[in-house]
C-alpha cells in the first residue's frame, strides 16, 4: 500500500511539474505578447503624432494662403478703385 501511495504521489508530482512547465510557457508567451503590443502602441502613437504635426503644418499653410488671397483681393479692389477715379466708366449712350 505504501508503494501504491508513493506511485500515486510520483504521478501526481510529475503531472504537476508538467502543468508548471506549461504555465511557465504560457506566461512567457503572454510577456512577449505584452511587449509586442507595447511596441506597437508606441509606433502607432508616434505615427499619430507625426500626422498631427503634419495637420498643424497644413492648417498653417491654409491660413497663410487665405491671408494671401484676401491681400490679393484687396489689392485688386484698390487698383479698380484707382482706375475708377482716374478714368470713370464712360456712358456709351450717345
Amino acid at each position: 500500500m505504501a508503494d501504491t501511495d508513493q506511485e500515486i504521489a510520483n504521478h501526481t508530482l510529475a503531472m504537476l511539474q508538467g502543468l508548471r512547465r506549461e504555465l511557465a510557457a504560457v506566461l512567457d508567451n503572454q510577456a512577449r505578447d505584452r511587449e509586442l503590443l507595447h511596441r506597437l502602441q508606441e509606433r502607432v502613437q508616434a505615427g499619430f503624432e507625426g500626422v498631427s504635426a503634419d495637420l498643424r503644418e497644413i492648417r498653417g499653410d491654409i491660413a497663410a494662403l487665405d491671408i494671401k488671397s484676401v491681400t490679393y483681393k484687396n489689392d485688386i479692389l484698390a487698383v479698380l478703385r484707382r482706375l475708377d477715379q482716374v478714368a470713370p466708366l464712360s456712358d456709351t449712350r450717345t
